[in-house]
């Protein structure tokens, strides 16, 4: 397989399948549901990857409708673009942009690399390894959630162009790893539908636990007599990248509980009790965005749209820059900054810890700096979470006036700062998030000018 990936154009002329101007390798790369993945090139020599199906009623409807909303959808740097459709005889072939491996693939070979037995790599993810330096140890997480912020902004687009995908799983996103970066690409569109219009088909495979009940119960209901009572709306994506990316950031496991390696199953039951398991979430914004996504009644989910503003895509400087100006809400003390500040309150034992002292938490030397000799009522500074934000606020604005050996701690003036205080405090972020946004329409009324590009 290696080798196929690096083969010329003028190398595969002679011995690849040719249609018209497509030539095509015998050899799988991946097996779909109903067609075959292989490698191929178009004439006058650009890479494709060709989606091979035999010819019946079914697959001629399937690659024709496919092919229908791929044209009709603008092209998106993280929908796979199409590059033609062949007929022969036999088959039918859908030529598309050259991906790599797909996310299951990727999932799966990460999860090998601490077990006896690891996966071998395929050529790409490889010279990908040796190129770009990756640590294995360290890097895969950041990976993982780049690639998720990839597939929401295709998906995103999708939605935007007016369709929604139905079936999106780790089979139906793929990866085109070059020898510097890394893009996810969702693909596979003979399932998808037109918002507003009502899903004929049922999916095959609907048994992979990456659809929401509503659709479980449509697919059922169509196999015995064609009539569906729910109507399926773009929320069964929202529902679907919910579980995509859980199980992307755990390395293939299941937000409800399946073992990794077994097939999951999404029953009404385990929804109706919201039986998520989701410690497993590396942050818990990870955690807070999944349980969003996979809301049991569907108009409740959380769009793609807000899951792309949610603070879990954020770099390290869009979260520190929300924390100050979370500060400077509350130091204003309007209406909207007291709806915060009492949010942060209640949770402050969950943000804090059990003793309500930040204090205990950070290093001797920045207490010892910020200590007022003149203030007696010390405990009660330090268990305020509001008092806690404005420090990371002023830690930040000054700076350049701190001593160098708090400097030092810090390793950095905003990704050191941030870190610091996310390590500590790892809750203080997503629940002022949520202070935020529970009380939305009063923050936008008073400091609409601080929440600007942060909530969708």
């Amino acid at each position: 397989m290696a080798d196929m990936f690096s083969k010329s154009y003028n190398q595969v002329k002679k011995d690849w399948e040719n249609i018209g101007k497509l030539y095509v390798s015998a050899e799988v790369v991946e097996k779909g549901n109903g067609f075959d993945s292989c490698l191929g090139f178009y004439d006058p020599g650009k890479k494709v990857m060709v989606k091979r199906r035999k010819l019946s009623d079914e697959n001629r409807i399937k690659s024709e409708k496919e092919f229908s909303i791929l044209e009709d959808c603008e092209k998106h740097e993280n929908i796979l673009n199409w590059v033609t459709l062949d007929k022969s005889d036999d088959c039918s072939y859908m030529s598309e942009e050259r991906w790599s491996f797909t996310l299951e693939k990727l999932v799966n070979i990460f999860r090998s690399i601490k077990t006896s037995t690891p996966l071998p790599y395929p050529k790409p993810l490889e010279k990908f390894i040796k190129d770009t330096g990756m640590n294995l140890e360290v890097d895969i997480d950041p990976l993982m959630l780049k690639l998720m912020e990839d597939v929401a902004k295709g998906l995103n687009h999708f939605h935007k162009m007016g369709f929604f995908h139905r079936d999106l799983n780790p089979q139906n996103v793929v990866i085109v790893c070059g020898s510097k970066s890394m893009t996810a690409k969702i693909a596979n569109f003979c399932t998808a539908e037109r918002i507003g219009i009502k899903p004929k088909a049922p999916i095959s495979n609907y048994g992979t636990g990456f659809q929401p009940r509503e659709q479980i119960k449509n697919n059922n209901l169509r196999k015995l007599n064609g009539v569906v009572k729910t109507p399926e709306t773009s929320s069964v994506d929202f529902f679907s990248f919910g579980c995509l990316l859980y199980y992307s950031l755990t390395l293939g496991e299941h937000p409800f509980g399946a073992p990794y390696g077994t097939k999951p199953e999404v029953i009404d039951s385990l929804i109706c009790r919201s039986n998520l398991v989701l410690h497993h979430c590396r942050t818990p914004e990870a955690e807070t965005l999944v349980s969003r996504l996979m809301k049991h009644t569907p108009h409740v989910r959380i769009s793609i749209t807000s899951a792309l503003n949610f603070p879990l895509f954020w770099c390290f400087e869009k979260r520190l820059a929300y924390l100050k100006n979370v500060s400077e809400m509350m130091e204003e003390w309007g209406q909207s900054g007291q709806l915060i500040e009492t949010y942060l309150d209640l949770h402050s034992i969950e943000i804090l810890g059990p003793a309500l002292d930040w204090s205990t938490k950070i290093d001797p030397p920045i207490i010892t700096y910020i200590n007022d000799p003149k203030n007696p009522n010390d405990a009660l500074f330090y268990s305020s979470v509001r008092r806690l934000v404005r420090l990371i606020r002023n830690q930040h604005s000054h700076y350049a006036e701190l001593p160098a050996n708090i400097k030092a701690l810090y390793k950095g003036e905003v990704q050191g700062i941030e870190e610091y205080y996310r390590k500590i405090f790892p809750r203080l972020l997503i629940r002022a998030y949520e202070a935020v946004d529970l009380n939305i329409a009063s923050v936008n009324a008073e400091f609409g000018k601080y929440m600007i590009n942060y909530h969708a």
